[in-house]
């Protein structure tokens, strides 16, 4: 637990990470799991979700979720000035793209929570 503290002060001080929390007990790291785990969940109350689980170095972590909301921006999906209603999103159906999750493994979990698509926006988003 001990050099768990000193790396996680040490990522903090010099800025490689910009906020973090660190479980004391069992108690603390199984609530923390529980909010890892009903994020998908939260991100599905403004209409519904991709989810992805992404491999790619660490340091290209936030690379991805910069490209997927450029793709989405480019396409017209993403959505810029969120009125807090479900699915009411200026200038697309997209509500964000975000990642999340144990990315220490060089894995991450990704959510592109969205509004009801229309078929352009979904034969877009598969590639077609």
């Amino acid at each position: 637990m001990q050099k768990l503290s000193g790396l996680t002060e040490y990522l903090l001080e010099n800025e490689l990470v910009t906020d973090g929390v660190l479980a004391q007990d069992t108690t603390q790291l199984q609530s923390l799991w529980a909010v890892r785990e009903t994020i998908g969940e939260s991100a599905g109350k403004a209409g519904s979700v991709y989810k992805y689980d992404v491999s790619v170095p660490v340091g290209q972590m936030y690379d991805v979720v910069e490209k997927v909301r450029t793709r989405l921006g480019e396409a017209g999906l993403l959505g810029q000035d969120w009125e807090g209603k479900m699915g009411v999103y200026e200038g697309g159906r997209v509500l964000a793209a975000m990642g999340y999750g144990h990315m220490g493994d060089g894995q991450s979990d990704s959510l592109v929570p969205y509004a009801k698509l229309t078929s352009r926006e979904s034969t877009y988003q598969c590639g077609r």
